[in-house]
């Protein structure tokens, strides 16, 4: 067996991979790194019974070049006996102008393609990553600032990150040659006399991979290191370790800091004090948890982001940082809620009592009915003179008088209450003869005499309102 099919049967094996009739994806577009993990698929191919379907996307940016690439691939695959699928891509990525833009839209238009083959033959996705992919990447990371998440670069095994579909399980994505390097796989194709395609752009300095791996690795192993991409395989390998212990730390912290809203609730909030007790780079991981959890991912989602939602922790109540992904983190009090950026609409309705209504603005119903004297629980009372209240949002200069105190502004006393400012304006309102009667999460200010059988007193309640 040739020396680099070991190291491909060896990484798969290491990490549980191989074994009979297994169904395999390779993406192959017709370069040396993925024409050599193709042949040595295929030489593991009658060993392991494995089943192999090989992908490619033309996205035609380079005309006449591209549709060259596409048809080496479908000869290749026809002489391997491998079955091939084959996308072409959406004009609308070959309009885009931006050339750092292209490589990265391009990059998910391929992987989604991956995908989609993938879950239909309930199969994974291998690519031929190299030593040298891994140093690129992780160049790259380390100067734009990433943290020791990022800065571990390619994994050999990764479950994709987008959503399968409902009952479905994640795709794995493995890449055999992240140990080796580029030179080995150019030495295979030699001795099994085997041509690949060259693509002209990954010579164009303007795109940022390219510089990286033309001019940058070649000096720093000139100067510095000649063994720079296997030194930084290796550290991209201990931030893994590092990523993965922080990511379990980071768990347990989140569930310890985290406050359980309504089960109706999409937000996510955290307690400040828990969150200010933990070591700086855990407090990280914490951020990190909440907007994976409430966004679903972290796209867009970088190390200057997470820093400033940490500097929320030694704000006043109301201050927010706004973020990728119309996401909204707001200091309430002692809790930092991630939700969105949104207000809901003022509302205003005529009520007749005895009466329900529903506010569609803010997903309620109200009630104001003649009490339950046999209920364990009674709700709110509140007496009110008159047929007809008018429920309504909360607006500039209302005032309202708690039990014992005197009339004063009703933001100051919500503010008092520690009412977080992100439901203010969800909150219902009665008011009766042009003044407040009751704000909801607020007390009552009543006469002595009212009582549940007084003809004029009434339960209000307040429930989600049915769809």
């Amino acid at each position: 067996m040739d020396p680099l099919v070991k190291a491909a049967s060896g990484s798969l094996e290491r990490n549980s991979l191989l074994g009979p009739g297994l169904s395999i994806v390779v993406a192959v577009s017709g370069g040396p790194d993925s024409v050599g993990l193709l042949l040595a698929l295929v030489e593991l191919r009658p060993i392991w019974s494995l089943d192999l379907t090989a992908a490619h996307v033309n996205y035609g940016l380079r005309g006449l070049e591209s549709d060259e690439d596409e048809s080496f691939v479908r000869n290749l695959c026809a002489r391997l006996g491998v079955p091939l699928e084959v996308h072409r891509a959406e004009p609308s990525v070959t309009r885009l102008n931006l050339k750092g833009n292209l490589q990265d839209r391009a990059r998910k238009s391929r992987y989604s393609f991956f995908f989609e083959v993938a879950r239909h033959r309930q199969a994974m996705v291998v690519t031929g990553h190299t030593m040298e992919d891994q140093a690129e990447t992780f160049l790259m990371k380390l100067i734009r600032g990433s943290g020791p998440t990022g800065l571990s670069g390619i994994f050999a095994v990764l479950e994709n990150p987008l959503p399968s579909g409902p009952g479905t399980e994640p795709t794995k994505v493995v890449r055999p040659f992240l140990d080796v390097g580029r030179g080995e796989i150019l030495a295979y194709l030699s001795r099994c006399q085997q041509p690949y395609r060259t693509d002209s752009s990954n010579q164009d300095p303007s795109f940022e991979r390219n510089w990286v791996r033309q001019q940058l690795i070649p000096l720093l192993m000139e100067r510095l290191n000649p063994s720079l991409p296997q030194t930084l395989g290796r550290t991209a390998e201990l931030f893994q370790e590092v990523g993965e212990f922080l990511k379990s730390e980071g768990q347990k912290a989140f569930d310890h800091c985290r406050v359980h809203e309504e089960k109706q609730s999409r937000t996510v909030s955290l307690r400040v004090r828990n969150l200010r007790r933990l070591p700086t780079i855990i407090r990280k991981q914490v951020v990190l948890q909440s907007l994976s959890l409430y966004k679903g991912n972290l796209l867009e989602i970088g190390q200057s982001h997470v820093d400033n939602v940490l500097d929320l922790c030694g704000k006043q109540s109301g201050r927010e940082v706004h973020l990728p992904g119309n996401i909204l983190v707001t200091r309430e009090f002692d809790r930092l809620r991630f939700g969105e950026r949104k207000r809901a609409q003022p509302f205003s309705y005529e009520l007749v009592v005895p009466g329900e209504i529903d506010i569609p603005e803010i997903r309620k119903r109200v009630a104001l009915r003649s009490p339950d004297l046999e209920a364990r629980e009674p709700g709110m009372m509140l007496q009110l003179w008159g047929s007809s209240v008018r429920v309504r949002s909360r607006l500039p200069g209302d005032r309202y008088q708690l039990p014992g105190e005197s009339n004063k502004k009703l933001k100051e006393i919500l503010i008092e209450c520690r009412i977080p400012r992100s439901i203010r304006d969800e909150l219902v309102l009665i008011e009766a003869d042009g003044k407040l009667a009751w704000v909801e999460g607020l007390p009552v200010e009543g006469p002595p005499e009212q009582q549940p059988s007084h003809p004029n007193v009434y339960e209000i309640t307040v429930s989600t309102m049915k769809v």
